[in-house]
């Protein structure tokens, strides 16, 4: 094992998982740090179990020996190999896992805390239902156990019993366990502590400038929205005004036309008047002096008299002057009215 360790020491490949067993088992695999190369080694072994080990150059196996050369190893989410002294309890609870397509998360043999009793070890196993630890687990490793409110995430007992328990941010120890095992487990989680410290200040921070981005930007899209409303807004009412603009136009050429048509019948009437005159040519005559027509006002005839003022027709007895006063021309308005 010594001389494996070195060999991969001496190439670019870290070691994945090293496992030993109380009788001098031992399993190692190794590989790159870009994930190929992958390697595999074990020792003092039963056929059983090396025909197990065969051909999983992967790295994806986890491994745990048992007193009385029991063995398992568990690969991907439920799928396990184990051999036949493994104890019954813990058979069936991986037999229901894999059954359920549940998963298996971790499964650790433990020396027998009565090896006299029996040959089946102790173990420890974690799945989607919980955790399960056999009975004749150590007392003290079981109510350590049982403690706390984190998960348990590994367990690992020695052949004197002494054991230590893995959790997320905190590990147990009992006596007997190596000075410089605790202080370098200590460190880790020292170092493991300070490194989560520091990432959740780097991610309050860089959520405070998310969250700064954010709303900057939400407030920009609220201002441009608002812009472009007051924008749709002015551009409605300005085509609100040219259509208006539009509709006094159209109003007033209306308007023009009407007088057109107006003065243009009017100017018809007049002119069919002046041919009536000219055609008949009839000559007014009262007082003894001429009058001729010239032209139409405000829809009445109006006559240019000689010596006396310009008279406009208003009804069929009526004349008006300039001057505004009345005359009455019974001939003249007679005359006039049978030329029209």
């Amino acid at each position: 094992l010594c001389e494996e360790i070195d060999n991969v020491s001496a190439d670019p490949v870290y070691i994945t998982r090293m496992v030993f067993g109380p009788s001098g088992e031992c399993y190692m695999s190794s590989k790159k740090r870009d994930g190929s190369g992958a390697y595999t080694w074990w020792g003092k072994v039963d056929t059983e179990c090396s025909e197990a080990f065969r051909g999983q150059a992967n790295n994806n196996l986890e491994v745990s020996f048992g007193c009385n050369s029991s063995w398992i190893c568990t690969k991907g989410r439920n799928n396990y190999k184990m051999s036949r002294n493994t104890p019954p309890c813990l058979k069936e609870r991986m037999w229901r896992i894999m059954e359920e397509g549940r998963l298996l998360k971790r499964v650790r043999l433990l020396p027998s805390n009565h090896p006299s009793n029996g040959s089946h070890p102790s173990y420890w196993i974690s799945d989607s239902k919980g955790t399960l630890w056999s009975r004749n687990l150590d007392e003290k490793l079981s109510n350590y156990l049982k403690e706390g409110n984190d998960e348990v995430l590994d367990v690992a007992q020695a052949g004197d019993l002494s054991w230590v328990i893995i959790r997320p941010n905190r590990f147990e120890a009992s006596d007997g366990v190596s000075d410089r095992l605790i202080t370098r487990l200590s460190r880790f989680y020292r170092e493991q502590n300070f490194r989560r410290e520091q990432t959740n200040k780097r991610r309050i921070f860089y959520d405070s400038q998310f969250l700064w981005v954010k709303r900057e930007h939400k407030e920009a899209a609220e201002k441009e929205y608002i812009a472009a409303a007051l924008m749709r807004a002015d551009m409605e009412k300005l085509i609100e005004e040219k259509h208006q603009v539009k509709i006094e136009q159209m109003i007033e050429r209306k308007r023009k036309r009407d007088c057109l048509g107006e003065t243009s019948l009017v100017i018809q009437q007049m002119n069919h008047v002046q041919e009536t005159i000219g055609k008949s040519r009839s000559r007014l005559r009262h007082v003894g002096s001429p009058s001729n027509l010239t032209r139409l006002r405000n829809n009445n005839v109006y006559l240019q008299y000689s010596r006396t003022p310009n008279f406009f027709r208003r009804g069929p007895r009526q004349l008006v002057t300039q001057d505004g006063r009345m005359h009455t021309y019974m001939g003249l308005c007679d005359a006039l009215s049978r030329l029209a």
